[in-house]
């Protein structure tokens, strides 16, 4: 009869009947090497306490595609053989252990074990209700915490809580580390980018350096701020993002060149409209507009000076003296810039998911 094979056995032969490595399967499952090593060799002793051993074979034999139930049997079948005691000890033994407490001594044992039941009973139906919030249910499948470029779609679907955090790596095989520290009094979550702290509000888009390449190249769209269920949206910038503009929008004109430093959001409505957007002269300065690719129109800016443009697809805005202009889309103050800067930016609809926002992206 052929041996029975172990729980190190049937780990191994499966990751490596997938080409995966130990390194592997630990980036993707957030367990420790010295854990996957330990399983293979059948080394139980390294692992704090039993529920450890479960959890983690649940977790590797998901990646693996075996049965997490087959898996811990054998890990227990393994664990009473390991623990029956040798025959040779039993000899001579006549009054079984049992028999040697005392009647008042049982109650006793008995009391705190019922006293046990029921209290490990009610939590467990505790966390049961607490599982079942639609806040606390996941969104899709396992929860991941590091993310390729492939897999960074998947960030949207999930569910973040303060205190928790994911890392993704980029094309250029870096590595950016985000952590979720603390809601503030406003609502805004502080937000740690591979060290460094950031305030970040609700449908809020940043956009960051992480390379140090002078370039932004990491995107992170804060889609929900709540504690409990926080929602992300991410992407890597490549060297130039408005050719996305260029593609989607048919954006041909020469002044879409540059790079995403930033994106506001101006309005949000049910569908697109045509929204009028005023432009407002408070001081000196220098405005060029294209209107849904049509022809360049500059304007000269100065103190009282006021236009309204109306638009289908977007405005491209390149200003002088920024701080000169001021714009109202839908009542609403937009500061055009700073005293003294030059800068250029695209109004557009952008749609998510049920609904539409107007926003406002910079470029450099």
């Amino acid at each position: 009869m052929a041996e029975k094979k172990t729980v190190g056995d049937m780990l191994s032969e499966a990751r490596r009947e997938k080409g995966l490595s130990l390194d592997e399967i630990a980036r993707e499952t957030n367990i420790s090497r010295a854990y996957l090593e330990a399983f293979e060799k059948n080394d139980f002793s390294v692992f704090p306490a039993e529920a450890y051993v479960v959890g983690f074979l649940k977790t590797y034999a998901e990646i693996l595609d075996l049965d997490a139930t087959t898996l811990i049997s054998a890990y227990k079948h393994q664990i009473q053989l390991d623990q029956e005691v040798p025959l040779e000890e039993l000899v001579g033994k006549r009054i079984p252990w049992y028999a040697q407490i005392s009647p008042s001594l049982w109650r006793q044992i008995i009391m705190i074990s019922l006293g046990l039941i029921v209290f490990f009973g009610l939590v467990l139906i505790f966390i049961q209700i607490a599982s079942s919030s639609p806040a606390n249910r996941p969104t899709s499948g396992r929860s991941l915490s590091h993310f390729s470029e492939a897999t960074l779609p998947l960030l949207s679907h999930q569910k973040f809580k303060v205190g928790q955090d994911f890392f993704i790596t980029n094309a250029k095989n870096k590595t950016i580390h985000v952590v979720f520290e603390k809601q503030n009094l406003d609502k805004s979550l502080l937000v740690q980018i591979n060290g460094r702290k950031y305030n970040l509000k609700q449908q809020e888009v940043f956009a960051l350096d992480t390379d140090g390449d002078s370039q932004n190249d990491f995107v992170l769209e804060i889609l929900s701020a709540k504690p409990q269920a926080i929602r992300v949206n991410a992407s890597l910038l490549q060297a130039d993002q408005t050719l996305a503009f260029k593609s989607i929008l048919g954006i041909n004109s020469q002044f879409m060149e540059g790079h995403i430093a930033q994106e506001n959001l101006l309005y949000t409505a049910n569908e697109m409209g045509e929204i009028p957007i005023k432009i407002q002269g408070i001081d000196t300065g220098f405005c060029q507009l294209v209107v849904d690719n049509n022809e360049p129109e500059t304007l000269q800016i100065e103190r009282g000076f006021s236009k309204e443009v109306r638009f289908k697809q977007y405005i491209i805005l390149s200003l002088g003296n920024a701080a000169a202009v001021k714009l109202f889309v839908n009542n609403r103050e937009e500061n055009g810039g700073g005293w003294g800067e030059v800068n250029k930016s695209i109004i557009y609809w952008k749609k998510e998911r049920n609904r539409y926002n107007l926003v406002r992206t910079f470029l450099r």
